[in-house]
């Protein structure tokens, strides 16, 4: 795994980028309405004000104009211990595997930390958007703003979630 951040090859970029595009256009129902349920929703939120409220997955024009040396640049500034997370699930024994990760990640620099442009609270609801397009389904999407992750009371809508998304 520490070879794919050591050497990225960075290969077929340009299907990759198609991957994504033909990616981009299932959010969008045949007159290229966005249909996204969620980026309908993080845009009226913070309406269209900081980056939360833009698709995740980019815009066609940012991913047309993406090249290798861009991701290289990227991947240069971004890469350092100060920005990694490594997570495992399953049946391991730590120290072993904690060894394992400290000796294959040993090259990498501690570095700087990302700059973040944190979400500005808002208060501007409530807000409803409805967007009419010829699906089968209807999506229904429920957005508030909450306690953060830290606050000992977002684990009760965390089961609150639970209840509702059945």
């Amino acid at each position: 795994l520490s070879s794919l951040f050591k050497n990225p090859l960075i290969n077929d970029l340009e299907i990759e980028k198609e991957i994504i595009l033909e990616e981009i256009l299932e959010d969008r129902d045949e007159n290229g309405q966005n249909i996204d349920i969620e980026t309908i929703s993080r845009s009226l939120i913070w309406n269209n004000t900081h980056n939360i409220s833009l698709p995740v997955i980019g815009s066609e024009q940012n991913i047309n104009k993406i090249d290798k040396t861009d991701l290289l640049l990227h991947h240069k500034k971004s890469l350092s211990g100060k920005n990694i997370v490594i997570s495992a699930s399953g049946n391991l024994e730590y120290k072993p595997f904690f060894d394992n990760v400290a000796d294959s990640f040993s090259w990498v620099k501690n570095g700087q930390l990302s700059e973040f442009q944190y979400a500005p609270i808002v208060k501007n609801g409530p807000k409803m958007s409805v967007v009419c397009h010829n699906s089968s389904k209807v999506d229904v999407f429920l957005s508030f703003c909450a306690f953060k992750e830290t606050d000992p009371r977002f684990y009760t809508l965390i089961m609150l979630k639970r209840i509702l998304d059945y």
